[in-house]
């Protein structure tokens, strides 16, 4: 019996490197972002967070296309970023929507950590709301003859303000919950 034991704890001292190089090579991020520390719903948090981040950074890239062309009087550029905004606004508000459901039944052990997540609630409702306005509002103006190219940049605008204000209640709330975000040298990364 005591040899039986041995040579399963011999096996399974063998087999542990192997199933940890295993693991390892099945999550790439992982060196970076400490899954140590992550447990699931942080994870999934985490997920949501980065796929919605990928979405508002392609609404600010093309804000800052719209900001360029109008500066360098290209037309067609502003009107083809005009096109892509509403999408872009309709995929980051998505996005929001999705994020306001994984939150909704999240809660902490202490009262800062619930009073973080009611605040990046907050922020995620007022930022699905520019969205969707962003969304009707390019919409509506893209189907004219003509648009008009400062209302495109004023909208645009309005939704990179919105982006702004939920990215600095985002950060607040990472660093309340101990969340390691990968940076990726973005316009709003604080």
């Amino acid at each position: 019996m005591k040899q039986m034991i041995r040579w399963t704890a011999a096996m399974l001292i063998g087999i542990a490197p192997i199933a940890a190089a295993s693991a390892a090579a099945q999550s790439p991020t992982a060196d970076i972002l400490q899954p140590g520390k992550l447990t699931p719903e942080k994870r999934t948090l985490r997920d949501d967070m980065l796929m919605l981040r990928d979405s508002l950074d392609l609404i600010a890239g093309i804000h800052a296309r719209v900001i360029r062309a109008q500066a360098s009087g290209m037309t067609g550029v502003s009107l083809s970023a005009g096109r892509q905004l509403p999408r872009a606004c309709r995929a980051g508000a998505v996005g929001a929507d999705r994020d306001t459901r994984l939150i909704s039944s999240m809660h902490t052990n202490s009262p800062a950590g619930d009073q973080a997540l009611h605040q990046y609630r907050a922020a995620l409702d007022t930022l699905g709301t520019a969205l969707r306005a962003c969304e009707h509002d390019g919409s509506t103006l893209m189907a004219n003859a003509k648009p008009d190219f400062a209302r495109i940049e004023s909208i645009s605008e309005s939704a990179v303000q919105a982006i702004r204000i939920y990215e600095g209640v985002r950060l607040m709330l990472v660093r309340k919950l101990d969340i390691d975000l990968p940076v990726t040298g973005k316009m709003f990364r604080g």
